[in-house]
């Protein structure tokens, strides 16, 4: 229990735990190494040079970093994580190792140079590494948590190297100060090895993608596309980058500060070390207690935001007391403080959230970003930064404190601008991660003549499907010569290519191809006769003549398509000899010939035939009355409403009937109304037959029902289908959907969570599992009527996968959409669905098998579903109380579905098996 409620307090998922206490242990050792080195190295070199060196020392390293960095980047793809761990760490003891015994010599005086380029060196590989692994491991959601928590090691590592290093400094001497970095790294070592061993982190070499960018570069924006592999990768390189700068400015001004108190490296290390460690002690009581929660509560805009503001905030109050010839000594310690600022906010919001905005990228893409936005930034703003403070003191005493407070103000601006560029882009990385997968979209632009002519040398290909897409995409584009492309079809075999030409023809009305058809008709492929002579019937309408062999022919499709064509045609004798023809297959005793009669009322759409539709429609067999239906469907006569619905409580025609009525629209649906006493039990049809309408009035109607819980789902997934978006008045009913259903999923999980997740009773877990799965699609519906239909569509598909990695970036992208104390639960629910036990949102008592079957079955109708009973009932005989049997013989269930029925008569029939 304390374990769980410790986890809990730092919001972070049991299955997590092992992992996330084993890599932080491992920068706990890191970070204690890298902090000696930085004490040791920034007092040591303060202590032997003049300032205006550090700006030199920065240029320098900068120089180095890009160096290291691009070494890093050709490698870290070339070999195995775990490899590449042990190879930085290594070399992080061998660089450290040379630059001690460097120090022995008192005549290499460039020695600290090396030190504090050495230090910088080490401290961004071990950074990128360490982090490139945390990337790998953690999706988009996870990384929010428990990057903090992981790089918490870091806060007490630190405090405890800047508390000891001027504590051991003073009896061993600050040089010998660096044996306890190596040791610290030595120690990470063994720590490395079990947490490579994890099986999550076995699986990352498994999971690794090729750094492949194979696509040549055309253009300008191709090539930086093709260096930064990424428009996010880009604009957070570009916040990195003036946010390194910005960091490296202040810490300039700090230690120019403290070197002109503080001249030996024992005063300096020692000032350094106790106060960096207050800030250390600080930023432990806040990591520990609000990062991981801050971020997820403030989201990663106000987030990244925060710093930037922070420093405006304290430089303002700074220029409102400074003079122009104010030096930095008489501000050292709002100096510091900023400094302070800087380094909490960089460790505790700022370094966490650069990590979690790379987490929609795929792994190589994040590994890259990681590269180009931690290494190559971090170089070039120290080259940046170091150049412009060199050529600003050659022109100058000492760096004014006013000059320093404009140009950290210009910074902090391009800063928070670069926030909101960062914030654009990724959430359209977000919603492409999303995407990705299940849409692939492809854009032709049909401007350019090259594609236009391989359309167009495509429709000569033998290959049906070939042809058809060309020709459909240059029909959109109103391709001029359209017509006779089409026409060029009629000399080609393949009867599929043929239907098609034919078709578009006739619906184009381009009679220059008739008589190309008329030959077709009398001496091509019979198989394309009856689509012949719809096409002649359409584009000849006048003189229809040509079509009258045909309709007493003896190819079914062939009359019925010669009858059809004559009765849409003007010409009266014609129009009155069709029709006697089709009374005589009306009235004939052969059932195809009847059925044939009610397609050819349906194809032409002639009301003048009701009568003998009504017939058909009462004709004894089966598939004369589907025919007869769909007819009635399409000459729409509304006196042939009360038939269709007694057809829709014929099982065998219910389907035909539903679409038939649809075509009724608004009056199917007044037929109900006044009638619904009488077909109360057609409601769930004539929800789909709303559905299918689809209009202002069908859709009053769907909500009017949604109070009828049991049809619930059924209605939201019409109202899905038809891409309905709730008015402001409605809002409210539908808000309050949303609560009961997330009440439903805890009730559903805390049934689960109490079947000790299908341990026991496999049957009944399973069907509360797709209870609980169909309550969260409801939840994503409703909110699809309030929010972003469309991203949200994309989320309720992400949910739907296996890949986690889709489901965290959907959850991502949700959180960002809609309102937060209802993200809340919602993901409280995903969370658990997907690792159970993760949360505690359960009912505090504890009910038995017993009770939560009782529960289920005493539900208000509607509550759960037919089959979640059924298996509740099925799942007594297991449990041998002969109690529960006398109960089921008593109960009544609010449920008049067959199989409940059916399986309670069968259980009760157990009781003495």
């Amino acid at each position: 229990m304390f374990q769980q409620a410790i986890l809990r307090l730092l919001n972070v998922r049991p299955h997590e735990y092992k992992l996330v206490r084993q890599m932080f242990i491992v920068q706990f050792f890191l970070v204690i190494g890298t902090s000696f080195l930085f004490i040791a190295a920034d007092a040591i070199f303060l202590s032997k040079y003049p300032i205006i060196e550090l700006p030199k020392a920065f240029l320098i390293t900068g120089i180095f970093l890009l160096i290291f960095n691009h070494i890093y980047s050709k490698i870290e793809h070339r070999i195995s994580t775990g490899k590449l761990l042990f190879t930085i760490i290594l070399f992080g003891i061998v660089l450290t190792l040379f630059m001690r015994i460097g120090l022995m010599f008192p005549q290499l005086t460039w020695m600290p140079y090396v030190l504090l380029i050495g230090y910088n060196i080490i401290y961004l590989l071990m950074a990128l590494i360490f982090w490139g692994v945390a990337a790998m491991l953690f999706n988009v959601r996870e990384s929010k948590r428990v990057f903090t928590i992981i790089g918490a090691g870091d806060l007490p590592a630190k405090l405890l190297g800047y508390l000891l290093v001027p504590l051991l400094g003073k009896y061993i001497g600050l040089n010998n100060t660096i044996w306890v970095a190596i040791l610290a790294f030595v120690i990470a070592i063994p720590f490395a090895i079990r947490m490579f061993n994890m099986q999550q982190v076995t699986m990352l070499n498994e999971r690794r993608e090729e750094h492949k960018f194979a696509i040549a570069a055309r253009t300008k924006v191709q090539k930086m596309k093709r260096v930064f592999g990424s428009d996010l990768i880009l604009v957070i390189s570009i916040l990195s980058l003036i946010t390194f700068g910005a960091i490296i400015l202040i810490d300039f001004a700090f230690l120019a500060a403290v070197q002109i108190r503080y001249r030996t490296d024992i005063e300096l290390a020692s000032f350094l070390g106790i106060f960096f460690a207050a800030g250390r002690i600080l930023a432990i009581i806040l990591k520990f207690t609000l990062s991981s929660r801050m971020i997820s509560r403030m989201g990663l805009v106000w987030s990244l935001l925060l710093s930037p503001v922070s420093l405006l905030v304290l430089i303002i109050i700074i220029l409102s007391i400074v003079r122009a010839d104010n030096t930095l000594q008489h501000f050292i310690y709002l100096v510091g403080i900023m400094a302070l600022m800087t380094e909490i906010l960089k460790s505790l919001i700022q370094e966490p959230v650069f990590l979690v905005l790379f987490q929609p990228l795929k792994q190589s893409l994040r590994l890259k970003g990681h590269v180009i936005a931690k290494g190559y930034m971090l170089g070039t703003a120290m080259i940046l930064t170091g150049g412009w403070l060199i050529w600003y003191l050659l022109h100058t005493i000492s760096l004014s404190m006013a000059v320093f407070c404009y140009v950290l103000v210009g910074m902090l601006v391009l800063w928070i601008i670069s926030v909101f560029l960062v914030k654009k882009e990724y959430l359209k990385t977000l919603y492409e991660a999303i995407k990705g997968g299940f849409f692939r979209g492809n854009e032709l632009y049909l401007q350019d003549s090259s594609i236009k002519e391989l359309l167009v040398k495509k429709t000569q290909s033998s290959k049906p499907l070939e042809v058809i897409t060309a020709l459909d995409l240059l029909e959109r584009e109103n391709h001029e010569n359209m017509n006779d492309l089409l026409i060029a079809q009629l000399d080609k075999k393949d009867p599929v290519i043929l239907k098609y030409a034919l078709s578009r023809i006739a619906e184009k009305k381009y009679k220059p191809a008739l008589s190309t058809i008329e030959q077709m008709l009398q001496k091509g492929d019979p198989g394309i006769r009856p689509d012949c002579i719809q096409a002649i019937g359409l584009l000849n309408e006048d003189d229809l003549s040509a079509l009258t062999p045909f309709m007493t022919a003896q190819d079914e499709l062939c009359r019925q398509a010669a009858i059809v064509g004559v009765l849409k045609s003007n010409d009266l004798e014609l129009f009155v000899m069709a029709g006697q023809h089709l009374l005589q297959l009306a009235h004939s005793p052969e059932p195809a010939d009847r059925a044939s009669a009610a397609g050819i009322i349906r194809d032409a759409g002639e009301i003048k035939f009701h009568k003998v539709l009504t017939k058909l429609l009462n004709d004894d067999d089966i598939k004369v009355q589907k025919q007869a239906i769909a007819a009635a469907g399409s000459i729409q006569y509304e006196s042939l409403i009360p038939v269709l619905l007694t057809k829709l409580k014929q099982k065998e025609t219910a389907n035909e009937a539903v679409s038939a009525l649809i075509e009724y629209r608004d009056k199917a649906l007044d037929a109900y109304t006044k009638n619904t006493r009488e077909a109360a039990d057609l409601l769930p049809q004539f929800i789909t037959i709303a559905g299918g309408i689809a209009d202002e009035y069908a859709i009053d109607f769907l909500i009017r029902h949604l109070t009828e819980v049991p049809l619930r789902p059924i209605i939201l997934g019409q109202l899905w289908k038809i891409k309905f978006a709730a008015p402001p008045v409605k809002q409210n009913l539908f808000l309050q959907m949303i609560d009961e259903e997330l009440k439903r999923c805890n009730e559903i999980l805390t049934f689960i969570h109490q079947l000790h997740y299908g341990k026991h009773q496999a049957g009944l877990h399973h069907a509360l599992q797709l209870e609980l799965d169909a309550s969260i699609s409801d939840t994503l519906k409703i909110l699809g009527f309030l929010y972003e239909r469309s991203k949200i569509s994309d989320v309720l598909h992400a949910i739907t996968t296996n890949d986690y990695r889709k489901i965290s970036n959907a959850l991502e992208m949700l959180e960002i959409m809609i309102p937060r104390n209802i993200f809340k639960r919602l993901n409280e629910v995903i969370e658990e669905k997907l690792h159970p036990g993760s949360k505690a949102i359960y009912a505090k008592e504890h009910n038995t098998v017993q009770e939560i079957i009782e529960a289920i079955l005493q539900s208000a109708f509607g509550h759960f579903n037919v089959w979640t009973k059924a298996m509740a009932i099925a799942a007594i005989p297991k449990l041998k109380d002969k109690s529960m049997f006398l109960l089921l013989k008593k109960m009544p269930i609010n449920d008049p579905a067959p199989i409940i029925e059916e399986t309670r008569r069968y259980v009760i029939s157990q009781e003495k098996v």
